[in-house]
């Protein structure tokens, strides 16, 4: 059954709404945040996470100027002992 453009509307509104609460967790959470390719790449990171690595926030460059994490296992499992030491 076709749906009526009413509902799309409204799942459409749905969506953005979605969005933009976890664009506003990501960006204002005070723990670091980071989305990573396969390779290792930072995709995505959040102000908390630059500010982890020195970096005053990451929109200011992009996400190309963090360094690759080479074996993101390995950093994560680190970092998390480190952490909690």
């Amino acid at each position: 059954m076709p749906r009526s453009r009413e509902d799309a509307h409204s799942e459409m509104e749905d969506i953005r709404q979605r969005a933009n609460r976890f664009q506003s967790i990501f960006a204002n959470s005070t723990l670091g945040i980071f989305q990573s390719s396969l390779e290792g790449r930072f995709l995505m990171v959040n102000p908390a996470f630059a500010r982890i690595l020195g970096y005053d926030d990451p929109e200011d460059h992009g996400v190309e100027f963090l360094p690759p994490l080479m074996n993101i296992s390995f950093w994560l499992l680190v970092s998390f002992d480190h952490t909690f030491r």
